[in-house]
């Protein structure tokens, strides 16, 4: 399919995909808050573009600008009315007590966070002033946002094969199904001929990359997981590997790496450290987290972070330093998908997120990071019809399609209803195909490294 008439379809499909009658509230009011600015040219680029949330300035409420108003006009009718009378003492006393007033409150509505008002925030050009707006900002819209990606991607999109090694994890995070005190959980690990078996049939269906995926689980010390690894590169020297298995030392992190491990996803979960606090138990610790993603990076990993969409507590500003976040951090991999809750934890009443917000999300971070590798997740699958088709048409490159063995897939529960058959197999991959190939993408036989 040429460039021009790609572009044309996805305006398209996109078009149909995102209803704006069915965007939500708050995905409407997020769409409308981030705008990126055009720059001199058609094109995005990380390095011109710079999203800056903590030097925009802040809006305080209409109640108290009209309060402040108020406050202001009788104070300075009584300076005037001092100043007829004759009262100068007083009127002077009086200037004062509202210039102090005054400056008191200005510093309170420009420093308060929780005041925090993204109705004028914007991309702004790096290296100019962020308190001048040089272009004025503009919507997110589809021919800008497709633009983008033509100019900046291809259509082809990666497969990569989940290999879900344990749900045995000694960590007790509020949202997770497989949390250390769910006690319904039937818990399971896989043995290195079982997940070399995953190796043998993802290799034969055009897997090129296989995902190792677990809790933290103690039974997978250096020692082993080095011995899979290295297992796996001698048979398929062609292949990535991935790992996801939580937070380890870095000692650890370099031993998997010297044993052929390639890339590293450790979801940060969120850029706010109160609201980390908000989702993990008090054994867990925001700055260990974020200590752990520099010593990947540090022992020459791909790096892959990430944050759940509508989690508990999450706020505009926490939405904003994830953003800002990914921008400095620049990662090769960013997974995000919606908040689903689970029955057996603590926020099993909460309620899920957006598919419209993750969509939108997923399209900033394809704007703030061009060539990132961005996966449409298996949550979005799960809560939605065609989630991965619109995941994709948001800016994602990445599915993942499940290599586990069946009968421990069901066990492998994050989140309720989660998608383990069906499209969701590995073993459905053609149709899979069919599905990319109908919204103008191609699945390619390709490692798919971070460019």
């Amino acid at each position: 399919m040429a460039v021009a008439e790609r572009k044309i379809f996805r305006e398209r499909r996109v078009a149909d995909s995102f209803d704006e009658q069915d965007i939500s509230t708050s995905s409407a009011d997020f769409s409308r808050n981030f705008r990126p600015l055009k720059g001199g040219g058609s094109n995005f680029h990380s390095e011109q573009f710079c999203f800056q949330p903590d030097k925009i300035t802040i809006t305080p409420t209409k109640a108290v600008k009209v309060i402040s108003n108020i406050v202001l006009c009788v104070g300075l009718l009584i300076i005037v009315t001092a100043l007829i009378a004759g009262q100068f003492a007083p009127a002077i006393f009086l200037i004062l007590f509202f210039s102090i007033f005054f400056w008191v409150f200005k510093f309170i509505c420009t420093q308060n966070r929780a005041e925090f008002d993204l109705q004028n925030s914007c991309f702004y050009p790096c290296g100019r002033k962020p308190g001048k707006k040089y272009i004025a900002p503009i919507p997110l819209d589809h021919a800008d946002f497709l633009y983008t990606l033509e100019k900046t991607c291809t259509n082809s999109v990666y497969i990569r094969g989940l290999i879900e090694i344990s749900n045995i994890c000694k960590n007790n995070c509020l949202y997770c199904g497989i949390r250390r005190d769910n006690l319904d959980c039937d818990r399971y690990r896989l043995e290195k001929e079982e997940i070399i078996g995953c190796c043998d049939e993802g290799y034969a269906l055009g897997f090129r990359t296989f995902v190792m995926h677990g809790g933290e689980d103690a039974y997978y010390n250096d020692e082993r997981l080095c011995d899979i690894i290295s297992a796996i590169k001698a048979k398929y020297p062609d292949c990535a590997i991935t790992l996801s298995l939580g937070e380890r030392s870095f000692d650890s992190y370099k031993a998997l790496r010297g044993a052929g491990a390639d890339r590293y996803l450790l979801r940060h979960e969120t850029a706010d450290p109160e609201h980390y606090s908000r989702l993990h138990p008090s054994s867990m610790s925001f700055d260990k987290r974020m200590k752990a993603l520099y010593d990947l990076r540090a022992t020459g990993f791909q790096v892959g972070c990430g944050f759940m969409v509508g989690s508990p507590y999450q706020t505009t500003l926490t939405l904003a330093k994830d953003l800002k976040f990914i921008e400095e951090f620049k990662p090769q991999m960013c997974g995000i998908g919606p908040f689903i809750p689970h029955k057996a934890t603590p926020f099993a009443a909460e309620s899920a997120g957006s598919v419209e917000l993750t969509c939108y999300l997923l399209s900033i971070i394809r704007l703030i990071s061009p060539k990132i590798l961005l996966p449409a997740t298996t949550a979005l699958g799960s809560i939605t019809e065609g989630g991965r088709e619109k995941g994709i048409l948001a800016g994602a490159n990445v599915v993942m399609p499940n290599l586990s063995p069946y009968e421990n897939r069901k066990k492998y529960e994050l989140y309720n209803n989660k998608l383990f058959g069906s499209a969701e197999s590995a073993q459905a991959v053609a149709d899979l195909r069919d599905r990319m190939r109908r919204i103008g993408y191609e699945i390619v036989v390709d490692r798919g490294d971070a460019k």
